[in-house]
């Protein structure tokens, strides 16, 4: 067995795995929203301030643009964490990614194999919209890996041939 001929037995287990960091996105989009929300009291509050009287004397409006400060750093700390969130998830995406390509161009098996393993992901997936998301996100993975198919079957059909040349050298130089 040589190099091209190894099969990883990981596919399915990092197929798995991208699908769970697709789902998690909704974890972060949670996390914008509480955000958003946060955002809207501060302004609530900036407002609440700016139709306070001033004066020298009047402490109120002081309070009120304190509170709206408050308010405005915690939304800006619930974007950040949901920022955060987002980019952890994308960089794992992408690293699943780029592991399933780099198996997947080894050959027409592990081609295959990856093909497979996220099309059956797909089959498993319900109808929910959470699922449906995923499933077009697979299914995009899928098309990305099957534009490659042509590039992958000539490597192998040069590969193919350049063996039988080899083999027609040893033959000649005995």
């Amino acid at each position: 067995m040589n190099a091209c001929d190894y099969l990883p037995d990981d596919i399915e287990s990092k197929v798995d795995e991208l699908t769970n960091h697709i789902k998690v996105r909704d974890e972060y989009a949670e996390a914008i929203a509480k955000a958003e929300r946060r955002a809207k009291v501060a302004l609530k509050t900036s407002r609440g301030a700016a139709q306070e009287k001033t004066g020298i004397f009047n402490t109120e409006a002081v309070c009120h643009l304190q509170q709206a400060c408050i308010d405005m750093s915690n939304a800006l700390i619930s974007l950040t964490e949901s920022q955060k969130k987002a980019f952890e998830n994308q960089k794992k995406l992408v690293a699943i990614i780029n592991y399933l390509f780099s198996i997947s161009i080894h050959n027409m098996a592990s081609y295959r194999k990856v093909i497979n393993d996220l099309s059956g992901k797909i089959t498993m997936l319900s109808d929910s919209p959470e699922d449906e998301r995923v499933k077009n996100e697979l299914k995009e993975i899928i098309q990305q890996l099957k534009s490659h198919e042509d590039i992958l079957k000539k490597l192998e059909s040069h590969d193919h041939k350049l063996k039988e040349l080899e083999e027609r050298i040893n033959q000649l130089g005995r």
